[in-house]
């Protein structure tokens, strides 16, 4: 049981950690090319804006 719960933490966390990254790379090609604004794409993402601030390098 405990293994299990393990496995299943483990799993959430790659998929946490792979998705953060696929919403940091999409904050980053379209917020400068003024496709999304960085509160609408913190909004649109579940993310705060400050992360995504953080993201671009501000």
């Amino acid at each position: 049981m405990v293994a299990e719960l393990v496995a299943a933490r483990t799993a959430a966390r790659t998929a946490e950690s792979a998705a953060l990254s696929g919403l940091r790379q999409a904050a980053t090609r379209l917020i400068p090319a003024g496709h999304r604004s960085e509160a609408g794409f913190a909004r649109e993402g579940g993310v705060d804006r400050q992360a995504v601030r953080t993201w671009l390098g501000k």
